[in-house]
């Protein structure tokens, strides 16, 4: 394995095509794929990177979370209107701001209710360090929020690639 490389496989076959279900659904709501979206052949559920692009608030691949190296850009007009639009979904595990002008990356990613906001990067934290929840975090089912509750802390996160 190449060291310089930080992303795994995905954690069974099962996650693997449930994401691999949520890249068809997006092709099929008018989503355009940028890159990857393909499973590798190798040994292991590993799935390449997935960037799509033309992405709606309507589209399931935007309202959902996936699970998975899925990443959907949506397009906005003014900060406070994608504030509202990224606040107004019902899960705040993180979101994430791309831009080149570091000031703007910070106002926006201060006012989104997410547990972890990347800034010019997604998914950089290194995979031991805990996730803050905000919202509903992958399932309403309270046997699974005991569970999730020691998993998650309540401090912000904020990750950041000048």
């Amino acid at each position: 394995m190449d060291p310089q490389v930080n992303f795994g496989p995905m954690v069974s076959e099962r996650q693997l095509e449930i994401v691999k279900a949520y890249i068809a659904k997006g092709l099929a709501e008018g989503a355009r794929l940028v890159h990857g979206g393909l499973q590798l052949d190798r040994p292991g559920f590993y799935l390449q990177p997935t960037v799509f692009a033309d992405v709606t608030d309507e589209m399931t691949i935007a309202r959902e979370e996936i699970f998975g190296p899925v990443m959907s850009v949506l397009e906005f007009k003014t900060e406070e209107e994608v504030i509202t639009r990224a606040n107004a979904a019902e899960f705040g595990l993180a979101a994430g701001v791309f831009t080149s002008d570091l000031t703007r990356a910070h106002r926006v990613a201060k006012e989104f209710e997410a547990g972890t906001c990347h800034i010019n990067t997604y998914n950089l934290a290194p995979v031991e360090a805990p996730l803050r929840r905000f919202k509903i975090i992958g399932g309403r089912s309270r046997k699974f929020r005991a569970c999730v509750t020691t998993l998650y802390r309540d401090e912000d996160d904020l990750c950041l690639d000048e």
